[in-house]
């Protein structure tokens, strides 16, 4: 297992694929479940302060195609931030669109969007109840990402250095085992040169070795 950025990049690539295949089942669920054209998750991008959409339940689509952000946009904003249950509701009764904050404790997480054109098969009251419940099966599986994200690049990191030291035991002379540290340094560090310097305190020099 190497331990340099590229590296790292793959496995981590390859486990969010992973995710959002989770991800896109439940919310495909979620939608049938509720008589919604799309379910989508929101995900909330702390460093710029705003929403994205992360997952939906529309197949074969690199994008929600149901939403209507003109209508809609300003309620999943108010959701995220006054962590509240937000609803849109036709002179019909019908309800359009109904969402709920992903949060998990302080963290915000994102939110939960339903959306129907003709409107959504429960009532108002059922929303009420279900879409926060959704919810919150959509913050405690994201969590598990999270934490199985967090174990994962910590058993990786565990397993390259024990193969480095490993690696390192293997050499005997003085020569070898300097090239193995600056190779292994390189590995850890993801940097592009390593260099070995031996320094000699009464002269206040060093050499590279």
């Amino acid at each position: 297992v190497s331990l340099q950025r590229e590296a790292q990049e793959v496995f981590e690539t390859r486990e969010a694929t992973h995710d959002l295949a989770i991800l896109d089942r439940l919310l495909r669920d979620i939608r049938d479940l509720t008589g919604a054209d799309e379910a989508i998750y929101w995900r909330w991008v702390e460093s710029r302060q705003t929403l994205l959409p992360g997952a939906w339940s529309t197949e074969g689509e690199g994008r929600p195609v149901f939403f209507d952000m003109r209508a809609w946009g300003s309620l999943v904003r108010e959701s995220a931030e006054e962590r509240q249950p937000r609803q849109i509701s036709e002179t019909d009764g019908a309800t359009r669109m109904a969402t709920a904050p992903i949060v998990n404790g302080s963290a915000l997480f994102g939110v939960l969007t339903l959306t129907s054109t003709i409107g959504l098969r429960l009532d108002s009251d059922a929303l009420k109840s279900w879409v926060p419940r959704f919810a919150t099966q959509l913050s405690s599986l994201l969590e598990l990402f999270d934490l199985r994200r967090e174990y994962a690049r910590h058993m990786r990191q565990s397993g390259a250095l024990l193969a480095a030291v490993q690696r390192l035991h293997g050499h005997r002379s003085p020569e070898s085992l300097a090239q193995a540290l600056c190779e292994t340094a390189r590995e850890v560090t993801s940097a592009s040169v390593a260099g070995l310097v031996r320094w000699n305190e009464d002269q206040h020099h060093g050499v590279v070795q």
